[in-house]
């Protein structure tokens, strides 16, 4: 590091001299050879920019001085061919660049580059069917030529999600380069881009905007194309270095451009950023010295905490395991519980029917020895001591459309009775509450993993409703089943099962309501999943989906904002009975609530009982705005959700443990059961159309906007979340209405704003 800086102290002393008399540095010129690549003809799904995108920039280099190599909807072998012979092209001392426009995604901490024509049906296809990012840093490394750069548009959603088990949204950063490298990515790791409504994707038209001004230097460029996008969309471009000179596409006054190791064309504005960027890079040298010192320490304390975990979880499950087989054995032997055929169904005003599946008991999960099991499906015995309606189809354009009022379908032209998609666990939830509006405030809801199984099932134990046999799986199902189908069929066209659901193994998948989870071993009443996630439940079989991802048992998950072209839902109803004596029980049983624990390091939730104190005496209104009422205790209620909030945040940033404990001892308004909001709650309350300034002053030393009711106010921008994964903490941002994540070891603050469930 001590000689970097000394390099860089010597390139700014030749500036000065090149300030004072700039004769005294010759100008050196260099062959500047690009390839570009856009995609957008997917049959997954086309997207709209890639191709532009791609056009754009190759036209643009070419004014640039760039020798462009331009490929446009490229199969496997072209890019493989195109990108082998771009490394070729590169010349000793040259610039090479590379922009790529399309499908991308990371697998195992991978970076893949997706073709047109791509058939990937699980995880170890990519490394066949796509391009590994490697290649392009590893030809250009073997060139050895002066600078290399990497512009990768390719973070939009997975189309493959639904099947893969270890990829990761967006895009990883790449964990090695060539030295003279500078990668650029339009998102940062792990966030999904924005294709964009106009002819360009958010990125590339930033780029566009300001690779051409002359006397920016490559760092400028990006910083510029960074501040753009953020504000714009919220996502946060971002860059990978290992340049040690630096680069202008455009010099000042000039359309050819020249490696900075002649810094006449460097200004007084230039010098001092280079001064101040020194600095900083100092700085954050010495920031990141102690955050690795910490991560290690950090790291050796959960290595040892995990041991002692682990112990006990071997020991727990030893002793589990040896009542397996007895209890499997037990509950198959028995006569299993079913319902009798259900007779009773309704249709609602706007056209779905519903059948009323009585309660019963039934085998959830598949035996060891299924064909196509998966890990997580561990067989045990669940009994639902209530009946509910289950929608006989899957929710339909046309029904989407009388509630919303649009059509967020991909296959829009499959006409009013096929399939709603493309839809995600949030999307459905404000078509629930719409619906349950209009129709005079219904119980309409997402089914439980548990009644959706139970319902698909109908009463067997094999691997599909009909029996274990994938032969006839085509009369009950729209599935892949070696013709690829393409696209969603309107509903209700193939065979239903014995209780009258149709489409339940293949059409389109279909959001439960579940936080995904592990299996109880044991017998369970009227599961409803874990009480806290990061990813939602959809269960079923889907036009894209291969026999053994049709069966009763198969499981899929992803967080509730994902949206696919396979990916639907159907609605399940709580009787009135059922829901009277729901209510009884509320108010008579004390309550069961998660409370959060730390054994031993580890971060967790248990169930404990304990009463839900009332308030300390009763609170008077005192403002409304829209679905939200203020009261003089200090209170927000949210009509919609039934949720109260604390009116304000408790004053200053502050660490998630900090936090954490903040709203464990809140006390506003008399109640004592107030705790950390969710990630879902905390958007429910970000509005788009509402805004007010935040106390706090952001990087440019200007407040930042606030999109939330004011009558919940909030001293800065973001607020922690309860949610962790391994060792991050997310929370939500009042700013962009985007939940982040950060790893524990780096102790960022942020705002505590406590919640409870108005009971």
């Amino acid at each position: 590091m001590q000689t970097m800086l000394q390099i860089r102290r010597s390139l700014l002393i030749l500036l000065i001299l090149a300030l004072i008399n700039p004769s005294r540095l010759p100008a050196a010129t260099e062959q500047r050879t690009a390839l570009i690549i856009g995609n957008s003809a997917y049959s997954s799904g086309p997207l709209k920019n890639p191709v532009n995108d791609a056009s754009d920039m190759a036209a643009m280099l070419k004014e640039l001085g760039f020798t462009v190599t331009l490929k446009k909807d490229a199969k496997l072998q072209e890019m493989d061919e195109a990108i082998e012979a771009f490394g070729n092209s590169l010349k000793r001392g040259g610039v090479g660049l590379f922009y790529y426009a399309g499908h991308g995604v990371q697998v195992n901490g991978i970076n893949y580059l997706l073709p047109i024509g791509a058939r990937i049906n699980k995880e170890s296809d990519v490394k066949y069917q796509a391009v590994d990012a490697n290649k392009i840093l590893d030809e250009m490394a073997s060139a050895n030529n002066g600078l290399n750069i990497v512009m990768l548009d390719a973070c939009r959603d997975n189309p493959f999600a639904r099947s893969f088990r270890m990829a990761a949204r967006g895009l990883a950063i790449v964990s090695s380069a060539p030295s003279g490298t500078f990668v650029s990515y339009s998102t940062s790791p792990g966030n999904v881009a924005m294709d964009g409504e106009g002819r360009n994707s958010p990125y590339t038209q930033a780029v566009l905007e300001n690779i051409a001004k002359p006397g920016l230097s490559i760092n400028n460029v990006f910083m510029n194309v960074r501040s753009k996008v953020k504000r714009e969309t919220g996502q946060i471009p971002w860059e990978l270095s290992s340049l040690e000179i630096d680069f202008y596409f455009v010099i000042q006054g000039s359309r050819v451009n020249i490696l900075t190791n002649d810094p006449s064309y460097s200004t007084k504005s230039d010098l001092k950023t280079e001064v101040d960027e020194l600095a900083r890079q100092k700085a954050l040298d010495a920031e990141r010295e102690q955050l690795a010192a910490e991560r290690r320490k950090f790291e050796a304390e959960r290595t040892k905490v995990e041991a002692e975990v682990a112990a006990k979880a071997k020991a727990r499950a030893e002793e589990i395991e040896r009542d397996k087989a007895a209890q499997i054995s037990k509950a198959k032997a028995e006569a299993i519980t079913k319902p009798a055929e259900p007779e009773q169904k309704f249709t609602n005003s706007i056209g779905m029917t519903f059948v009323y599946i009585k309660p019963g008991t039934f085998m959830m999960g598949s035996p060891s020895d299924e064909l196509g099991r998966d890990n997580d499906e561990t067989q045990h015995q669940v009994t639902l001591t209530k009946g509910f309606y289950m929608q006989t189809t899957e929710v339909t354009q046309g029904q989407w459309q009388a509630v919303m009022g649009n059509n967020p379908s991909h296959f829009k032209n499959c006409g009013d009775d096929c399939p709603v998609e493309s839809v995600s666990w949030d999307d459905v939830q404000e078509f629930i509450w719409r619906l349950n509006q209009k129709e005079g405030g219904s119980s309409n809801r997402l089914p439980t993993e548990a009644e959706w199984e139970y319902a698909c099932r109908a009463g067997t134990n094999t691997r599909f409703s009909f029996g274990d046999s994938e032969s006839q799986l085509s009369e009950y199902a729209w599935y892949d089943g070696g013709v690829f189908f393409g696209k969603a069929y309107p509903v209700a066209r193939k065979q239903p099962n014995s209780w009258r659901p149709y489409d339940m193994h293949g059409n389109v998948k279909e959001w439960c309501q579940d936080w995904y989870g592990i299996y109880s071993k044991g017998n369970v009443t009227d599961p409803a999943g874990p009480s806290r996630g990061s990813d939602r439940v959809y269960r079923g079989g889907s036009w894209f989906d291969y026999a053994v991802d049709c069966r009763s048992a198969n499981r899929d998950y992803f967080t509730p904002d994902f949206r696919s072209y396979n990916i639907g839902f159907r609605l399940s109803m709580t009787p009135l009975s059922e829901q009277v004596e729901q209510s009884v029980a509320i108010v008579q049983k004390p309550a069961t609530v998660a409370a959060f624990k730390v054994k031993q390091g580890q971060i967790g939730f248990e169930p404990t009982t304990a009463a839900i104190a009332p308030p300390a005496a009763p609170a008077k209104e005192t403002a409304r705005d829209g679905r939200f009422i203020a009261y003089d205790n200090g209170i927000i209620l949210d009509t919609r959700t039934n949720l109260m909030w604390a009116a304000k945040d408790n004053g200053s940033e502050i660490t998630w443990w900090d936090a954490k404990s903040y709203c464990d001892n809140y006390s506003g308004g008399g109640y004592t059961d107030w705790r950390m909001p969710t990630h879902n709650e905390l958007a429910g309350l970000y509005d788009e159309d509402k805004t007010y300034q935040s106390e706090c002053r952001g990087f440019f030393s200007s407040t930042w906007d606030i999109h939330l009711t004011e009558l919940i106010r909030l001293s800065c921008i973001s607020v922690w979340t309860w949610e962790t994964r391994g060792s991050e903490f997310a929370y939500f941002s009042f700013n962009t209405g985007k939940r982040y994540w950060n790893l524990q070891s780096f102790d960022i603050n942020k705002l505590s704003l406590p919640v409870r469930s108005d009971k």
